[in-house]
Protein backbone atom coordinates (compact mmCIF):
# COMPACT_ATOMS: atom_id res chain seq x y z
CA UNK A 1 0.00 0.00 0.00
CA UNK A 2 1.07 3.48 -1.23
CA UNK A 3 0.02 6.21 1.76
CA UNK A 4 0.23 9.46 0.43
CA UNK A 5 0.30 12.64 2.96
CA UNK A 6 -2.26 15.51 2.33
CA UNK A 7 -0.84 18.72 3.26
CA UNK A 8 -4.36 21.00 3.52
CA UNK A 9 -5.73 23.63 5.59
CA UNK A 10 -8.40 21.66 7.05
CA UNK A 11 -11.14 19.00 6.93
CA UNK A 12 -13.74 21.68 6.79
CA UNK A 13 -16.87 21.40 4.34
CA UNK A 14 -14.72 23.43 1.16
CA UNK A 15 -14.24 22.18 -2.13
CA UNK A 16 -10.76 20.89 -1.73
CA UNK A 17 -11.78 18.67 1.20
CA UNK A 18 -14.64 17.39 -0.93
CA UNK A 19 -12.38 16.43 -3.61
CA UNK A 20 -9.83 14.90 -1.84
CA UNK A 21 -12.35 12.56 0.33
CA UNK A 22 -14.44 11.92 -2.94
CA UNK A 23 -11.05 10.85 -4.48
CA UNK A 24 -10.17 8.47 -1.98
CA UNK A 25 -13.78 7.28 -1.83
CA UNK A 26 -13.29 6.21 -5.63
CA UNK A 27 -9.58 4.35 -5.34
CA UNK A 28 -8.54 1.01 -4.29
CA UNK A 29 -7.36 1.42 -0.71
CA UNK A 30 -5.43 -1.52 -0.49
CA UNK A 31 -3.32 0.01 -3.32
CA UNK A 32 -3.36 4.30 -1.73
CA UNK A 33 -4.37 5.72 1.18
CA UNK A 34 -4.29 9.35 1.81
CA UNK A 35 -3.43 10.84 4.97
CA UNK A 36 -3.08 14.05 6.37
CA UNK A 37 -1.35 16.52 7.83
CA UNK A 38 -3.74 19.93 8.86
CA UNK A 39 -2.93 23.42 10.71
CA UNK A 40 -5.63 21.85 13.38
CA UNK A 41 -6.64 18.13 14.20
CA UNK A 42 -9.62 19.01 16.01
CA UNK A 43 -12.93 17.63 14.49
CA UNK A 44 -14.01 18.99 11.22
CA UNK A 45 -16.65 18.28 8.90
CA UNK A 46 -14.65 15.87 7.12
CA UNK A 47 -12.63 14.13 9.89
CA UNK A 48 -15.47 10.95 10.87
CA UNK A 49 -15.60 9.90 7.12
CA UNK A 50 -11.75 10.55 6.66
CA UNK A 51 -10.95 8.03 9.56
CA UNK A 52 -13.73 5.69 8.16
CA UNK A 53 -11.80 5.77 5.27
CA UNK A 54 -8.99 4.47 7.13
CA UNK A 55 -6.85 7.76 7.01
CA UNK A 56 -4.25 9.21 9.60
CA UNK A 57 -4.22 12.71 10.54
CA UNK A 58 -1.90 14.80 12.03
CA UNK A 59 -1.22 17.84 13.13
CA UNK A 60 -0.94 20.65 16.13
CA UNK A 61 -3.57 19.93 18.74
CA UNK A 62 -3.63 23.66 19.91
CA UNK A 63 -3.27 26.81 17.56
CA UNK A 64 -1.41 29.24 19.79
CA UNK A 65 1.20 31.78 19.62
CA UNK A 66 1.67 34.29 17.23
CA UNK A 67 1.33 33.89 13.20
CA UNK A 68 5.06 33.42 13.11
CA UNK A 69 5.27 31.30 15.86
CA UNK A 70 2.51 29.40 14.78
CA UNK A 71 3.45 28.75 11.21
CA UNK A 72 6.98 28.01 12.42
CA UNK A 73 6.08 24.88 14.90
CA UNK A 74 3.42 23.52 12.43
CA UNK A 75 6.29 22.89 9.99
CA UNK A 76 8.83 21.30 12.03
CA UNK A 77 5.92 18.81 13.28
CA UNK A 78 5.28 18.25 9.57
CA UNK A 79 8.88 17.38 9.13
CA UNK A 80 8.88 15.18 11.80
CA UNK A 81 5.91 13.29 10.85
CA UNK A 82 7.47 13.02 7.14
CA UNK A 83 10.56 11.50 8.49
CA UNK A 84 9.22 9.59 11.20
CA UNK A 85 6.72 7.67 8.88
CA UNK A 86 8.61 7.39 6.12
CA UNK A 87 6.32 8.96 3.08
CA UNK A 88 7.68 8.94 -0.35
CA UNK A 89 4.38 10.83 -1.73
CA UNK A 90 3.59 14.49 0.15
CA UNK A 91 0.66 15.82 -2.08
CA UNK A 92 0.26 20.14 -1.21
CA UNK A 93 -3.30 21.66 -1.60
CA UNK A 94 -2.78 24.69 0.06
CA UNK A 95 -2.57 28.37 -0.59
CA UNK A 96 0.17 29.81 -2.77
CA UNK A 97 2.62 31.43 -0.42
CA UNK A 98 1.62 27.64 1.81
CA UNK A 99 2.57 25.58 -0.97
CA UNK A 100 6.14 27.27 -1.58
CA UNK A 101 6.64 26.57 2.45
CA UNK A 102 5.24 22.85 2.45
CA UNK A 103 7.49 22.35 -0.69
CA UNK A 104 10.45 23.18 0.81
CA UNK A 105 10.12 21.32 4.21
CA UNK A 106 9.22 18.16 2.42
CA UNK A 107 12.57 18.34 0.35
CA UNK A 108 14.45 19.15 3.53
CA UNK A 109 12.57 16.04 4.48
CA UNK A 110 13.90 13.94 1.39
CA UNK A 111 10.32 13.26 0.20
CA UNK A 112 11.03 11.74 -3.74
CA UNK A 113 7.88 13.07 -5.00
CA UNK A 114 6.74 16.27 -3.90
CA UNK A 115 3.33 17.24 -5.88
CA UNK A 116 1.97 20.83 -5.52
CA UNK A 117 -1.72 21.18 -6.35
CA UNK A 118 -3.25 24.71 -7.44
CA UNK A 119 -6.90 24.67 -6.86
CA UNK A 120 -8.00 28.07 -6.91
CA UNK A 121 -6.92 31.65 -8.33
CA UNK A 122 -6.75 34.89 -6.50
CA UNK A 123 -5.70 37.10 -9.57
CA UNK A 124 -8.92 38.98 -9.58
CA UNK A 125 -8.49 39.80 -5.80
CA UNK A 126 -6.54 42.84 -4.87
CA UNK A 127 -3.29 42.26 -2.95
CA UNK A 128 -1.01 43.97 -1.01
CA UNK A 129 2.01 45.24 -3.56
CA UNK A 130 4.52 43.72 -1.46
CA UNK A 131 2.82 40.53 -1.85
CA UNK A 132 2.26 40.76 -5.62
CA UNK A 133 5.74 41.88 -6.82
CA UNK A 134 7.88 40.29 -4.55
CA UNK A 135 6.80 37.08 -1.94
CA UNK A 136 4.22 35.75 -4.63
CA UNK A 137 6.61 35.77 -7.28
CA UNK A 138 9.75 33.85 -5.35
CA UNK A 139 6.71 31.23 -4.41
CA UNK A 140 5.75 30.60 -7.62
CA UNK A 141 9.43 30.32 -8.28
CA UNK A 142 10.35 27.67 -5.25
CA UNK A 143 6.55 26.12 -6.18
CA UNK A 144 7.96 25.49 -9.97
CA UNK A 145 11.22 24.84 -9.11
CA UNK A 146 11.31 22.25 -6.31
CA UNK A 147 7.89 20.36 -6.52
CA UNK A 148 8.66 17.16 -8.52
CA UNK A 149 4.61 17.41 -10.29
CA UNK A 150 2.67 20.23 -10.59
CA UNK A 151 -0.97 19.82 -10.75
CA UNK A 152 -3.60 22.05 -11.16
CA UNK A 153 -7.53 21.83 -11.52
CA UNK A 154 -8.04 24.43 -14.29
CA UNK A 155 -5.45 26.35 -16.56
CA UNK A 156 -6.32 29.95 -14.26
CA UNK A 157 -5.48 27.91 -11.36
CA UNK A 158 -2.08 26.62 -13.28
CA UNK A 159 -0.95 30.38 -13.77
CA UNK A 160 -1.74 31.26 -10.18
CA UNK A 161 0.34 28.78 -8.29
CA UNK A 162 3.32 28.33 -11.06
CA UNK A 163 5.60 30.54 -13.35
CA UNK A 164 5.02 31.94 -16.23
CA UNK A 165 7.82 29.55 -17.90
CA UNK A 166 6.48 26.42 -16.18
CA UNK A 167 2.90 27.15 -17.98
CA UNK A 168 4.55 27.60 -21.30
CA UNK A 169 6.72 24.28 -21.32
CA UNK A 170 3.28 22.51 -20.47
CA UNK A 171 4.53 20.66 -17.67
CA UNK A 172 1.44 20.87 -15.19
CA UNK A 173 -1.06 18.65 -15.28
CA UNK A 174 -5.06 19.06 -15.05
CA UNK A 175 -6.71 17.47 -12.88
CA UNK A 176 -10.64 17.71 -13.45
CA UNK A 177 -12.29 18.29 -10.13
CA UNK A 178 -14.47 15.03 -10.68
CA UNK A 179 -18.01 14.39 -9.21
CA UNK A 180 -20.14 11.16 -8.96
CA UNK A 181 -22.48 12.51 -12.27
CA UNK A 182 -25.27 10.04 -11.66
CA UNK A 183 -25.75 11.39 -7.58
CA UNK A 184 -26.49 14.56 -9.10
CA UNK A 185 -28.92 13.83 -11.99
CA UNK A 186 -32.83 15.55 -12.18
CA UNK A 187 -35.16 14.17 -10.13
CA UNK A 188 -38.73 15.15 -9.90
CA UNK A 189 -39.13 13.12 -7.04
CA UNK A 190 -36.22 14.44 -5.07
CA UNK A 191 -37.47 17.84 -6.26
CA UNK A 192 -40.72 17.80 -5.06
CA UNK A 193 -39.83 16.23 -1.56
CA UNK A 194 -36.89 18.86 -0.87
CA UNK A 195 -39.06 22.05 -1.83
CA UNK A 196 -42.27 20.62 0.11
CA UNK A 197 -39.80 20.19 3.77
CA UNK A 198 -38.89 23.37 2.76
CA UNK A 199 -41.85 25.42 2.04
CA UNK A 200 -40.86 26.42 -1.03
CA UNK A 201 -43.21 24.12 -3.31
CA UNK A 202 -44.40 27.23 -5.72
CA UNK A 203 -41.31 29.28 -5.41
CA UNK A 204 -38.52 30.10 -8.23
CA UNK A 205 -35.98 29.33 -6.41
CA UNK A 206 -32.02 30.59 -6.64
CA UNK A 207 -29.52 29.18 -4.93
CA UNK A 208 -25.58 29.12 -4.00
CA UNK A 209 -23.68 26.24 -1.92
CA UNK A 210 -20.35 27.90 -0.49
CA UNK A 211 -18.96 29.14 2.78
CA UNK A 212 -19.50 32.96 4.08
CA UNK A 213 -16.49 34.58 2.83
CA UNK A 214 -15.76 37.16 0.40
CA UNK A 215 -14.10 35.26 -2.37
CA UNK A 216 -17.77 33.96 -2.88
CA UNK A 217 -19.50 37.09 -3.41
CA UNK A 218 -22.64 37.02 -1.00
CA UNK A 219 -23.02 40.75 -0.93
CA UNK A 220 -23.42 40.48 -5.01
CA UNK A 221 -25.44 37.71 -4.58
CA UNK A 222 -28.29 39.30 -2.30
CA UNK A 223 -28.15 42.31 -4.01
CA UNK A 224 -29.00 40.70 -7.75
CA UNK A 225 -31.95 38.58 -5.53
CA UNK A 226 -33.35 42.00 -4.42
CA UNK A 227 -33.51 43.14 -7.94
CA UNK A 228 -35.30 39.57 -8.49
CA UNK A 229 -37.81 39.37 -5.78
CA UNK A 230 -38.88 43.10 -6.68
CA UNK A 231 -39.83 41.86 -10.23
CA UNK A 232 -41.02 37.98 -8.95
CA UNK A 233 -42.18 38.60 -5.26
CA UNK A 234 -42.45 34.22 -5.15
CA UNK A 235 -38.65 34.49 -5.78
CA UNK A 236 -36.79 32.49 -2.54
CA UNK A 237 -33.09 32.74 -2.25
CA UNK A 238 -31.76 29.30 -0.71
CA UNK A 239 -27.70 29.63 0.72
CA UNK A 240 -26.43 26.10 1.55
CA UNK A 241 -22.99 26.79 3.68
CA UNK A 242 -21.69 28.53 7.00
CA UNK A 243 -18.38 30.86 7.75
CA UNK A 244 -17.50 33.91 9.27
CA UNK A 245 -19.20 36.01 7.56
CA UNK A 246 -22.83 34.50 8.11
CA UNK A 247 -24.02 36.97 10.78
CA UNK A 248 -23.02 40.25 8.39
CA UNK A 249 -24.41 38.76 4.67
CA UNK A 250 -27.51 38.44 7.55
CA UNK A 251 -28.03 42.11 8.41
CA UNK A 252 -27.31 43.01 4.89
CA UNK A 253 -30.63 40.91 4.37
CA UNK A 254 -32.18 42.54 6.87
CA UNK A 255 -30.90 46.27 5.52
CA UNK A 256 -31.95 45.06 2.20
CA UNK A 257 -35.05 44.18 3.64
CA UNK A 258 -35.43 40.90 1.82
CA UNK A 259 -34.72 38.65 4.77
CA UNK A 260 -37.95 36.92 4.35
CA UNK A 261 -37.19 35.29 1.06
CA UNK A 262 -33.60 34.11 2.33
CA UNK A 263 -33.43 30.56 3.59
CA UNK A 264 -30.13 30.41 5.58
CA UNK A 265 -29.50 26.82 5.11
CA UNK A 266 -25.98 26.24 7.07
CA UNK A 267 -24.08 22.81 6.38
CA UNK A 268 -25.56 19.51 4.34
CA UNK A 269 -23.71 16.37 3.20
CA UNK A 270 -26.26 16.10 0.60
CA UNK A 271 -26.00 19.09 -1.51
CA UNK A 272 -26.82 16.81 -4.61
CA UNK A 273 -30.32 16.72 -3.07
CA UNK A 274 -30.88 20.23 -2.35
CA UNK A 275 -29.65 21.06 -5.78
CA UNK A 276 -32.67 19.62 -7.21
CA UNK A 277 -34.88 22.58 -5.80
CA UNK A 278 -32.87 24.92 -7.64
CA UNK A 279 -34.58 26.54 -10.50
CA UNK A 280 -31.40 28.97 -11.10
CA UNK A 281 -27.51 28.97 -9.35
CA UNK A 282 -25.87 32.00 -9.30
CA UNK A 283 -22.06 31.85 -8.35
CA UNK A 284 -20.26 35.37 -8.97
CA UNK A 285 -16.87 34.51 -7.18
CA UNK A 286 -14.58 37.08 -6.67
CA UNK A 287 -12.16 34.25 -7.62
CA UNK A 288 -12.07 30.81 -7.96
CA UNK A 289 -9.33 27.65 -9.11
CA UNK A 290 -12.49 25.99 -11.04
CA UNK A 291 -15.75 26.05 -9.21
CA UNK A 292 -16.68 22.50 -9.10
CA UNK A 293 -20.20 23.18 -7.09
CA UNK A 294 -20.85 24.73 -10.63
CA UNK A 295 -20.38 21.49 -12.46
CA UNK A 296 -22.42 19.92 -9.55
CA UNK A 297 -25.28 22.39 -10.45
CA UNK A 298 -25.56 21.23 -14.18
CA UNK A 299 -25.05 17.77 -13.21
CA UNK A 300 -28.41 18.52 -11.48
CA UNK A 301 -29.61 20.39 -14.58
CA UNK A 302 -29.70 23.47 -13.10
CA UNK A 303 -29.36 26.78 -15.34
CA UNK A 304 -26.22 27.94 -13.64
CA UNK A 305 -24.81 31.67 -14.29
CA UNK A 306 -20.83 31.95 -13.56
CA UNK A 307 -18.70 35.33 -13.63
CA UNK A 308 -16.91 35.88 -16.77
CA UNK A 309 -13.83 37.15 -15.36
CA UNK A 310 -13.33 34.38 -12.75
CA UNK A 311 -15.02 30.85 -13.51
CA UNK A 312 -13.26 29.36 -15.34
CA UNK A 313 -14.25 28.34 -19.05
CA UNK A 314 -13.60 24.20 -18.28
CA UNK A 315 -16.80 24.29 -16.20
CA UNK A 316 -19.16 24.83 -19.03
CA UNK A 317 -20.25 21.50 -20.02
CA UNK A 318 -23.95 21.64 -20.61
CA UNK A 319 -26.30 24.43 -22.40
CA UNK A 320 -26.96 25.08 -18.68
CA UNK A 321 -24.31 26.84 -18.24
CA UNK A 322 -23.81 30.73 -18.73
CA UNK A 323 -21.33 33.03 -18.06
CA UNK A 324 -22.34 36.73 -17.24
CA UNK A 325 -19.76 39.73 -16.68
CA UNK A 326 -19.89 40.86 -12.80
CA UNK A 327 -18.95 44.61 -14.65
CA UNK A 328 -22.67 44.31 -15.78
CA UNK A 329 -24.15 44.60 -12.50
CA UNK A 330 -26.42 42.98 -10.15
CA UNK A 331 -29.32 44.30 -12.10
CA UNK A 332 -28.16 42.75 -15.40
CA UNK A 333 -27.41 39.45 -13.31
CA UNK A 334 -31.36 39.96 -12.10
CA UNK A 335 -32.60 40.58 -15.79
CA UNK A 336 -30.83 37.27 -17.14
CA UNK A 337 -31.43 34.89 -14.56
CA UNK A 338 -35.25 35.83 -14.98
CA UNK A 339 -35.38 35.41 -18.78
CA UNK A 340 -33.65 31.84 -18.40
CA UNK A 341 -34.18 30.65 -15.84
CA UNK A 342 -38.09 31.19 -14.66
CA UNK A 343 -39.54 28.30 -16.97
CA UNK A 344 -37.35 25.69 -18.97
CA UNK A 345 -36.91 21.65 -19.35
CA UNK A 346 -34.33 19.71 -17.09
CA UNK A 347 -32.72 16.92 -19.50
CA UNK A 348 -30.38 14.76 -18.25
CA UNK A 349 -26.78 15.86 -18.14
CA UNK A 350 -24.87 12.62 -16.79
CA UNK A 351 -23.67 11.82 -20.34
CA UNK A 352 -21.97 15.46 -21.01
CA UNK A 353 -20.52 15.83 -17.45
CA UNK A 354 -18.74 12.14 -18.45
CA UNK A 355 -17.60 13.30 -21.35
CA UNK A 356 -16.00 16.25 -20.22
CA UNK A 357 -13.80 14.04 -17.95
CA UNK A 358 -15.45 15.36 -14.84
CA UNK A 359 -16.15 11.82 -13.84
CA UNK A 360 -14.96 10.94 -10.18
CA UNK A 361 -14.14 7.42 -11.18
CA UNK A 362 -12.12 7.94 -13.88
CA UNK A 363 -10.26 11.26 -12.20
CA UNK A 364 -9.66 8.68 -8.95
CA UNK A 365 -8.25 5.83 -10.69
CA UNK A 366 -6.15 8.04 -13.03
CA UNK A 367 -4.28 9.41 -10.19
CA UNK A 368 -4.04 6.23 -7.89
CA UNK A 369 -2.04 4.93 -11.43
CA UNK A 370 0.20 8.25 -10.83
CA UNK A 371 1.10 7.43 -7.72
CA UNK A 372 1.64 3.70 -8.28
CA UNK A 373 3.67 4.70 -11.12
CA UNK A 374 5.55 7.19 -9.12
CA UNK A 375 6.50 4.84 -6.29
CA UNK A 376 7.65 1.95 -8.82
CA UNK A 377 10.26 4.79 -10.68
CA UNK A 378 12.05 5.07 -7.76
Amino acid sequence: MIRVLQKTATLGSGGIQKILVELQKNMDRNIVQYDYFLNLTEPDFYTDEVLSLGGKIYGRKHNVGNPVTKIIKRNVLFYKTIKENGYQIVHIDETLEMTAISVLIARLAGVKVIIAHSHNDHASEKIKWYLKYIIDPIARWINSTFATDYFACSQIAAKWLFTERLNEKGKIKVINNGINAALYEFDPKTRKKVREKLGIENNFVIGHVGRFYKQKNHKFILDTFSDIVRQKPEARLLLIGEGELKDSIKAYAEELGIADFVIFYGLSNEVNKLLQAFDAFIFPSIFEGLGIVAVEAQAASVQTFCAEETIAKEVNITPYCHYIPLSKGHEYWAKSIIEIACSYERKSTTKLIRDANFDIVTVAKDLETFYVQKVAAL
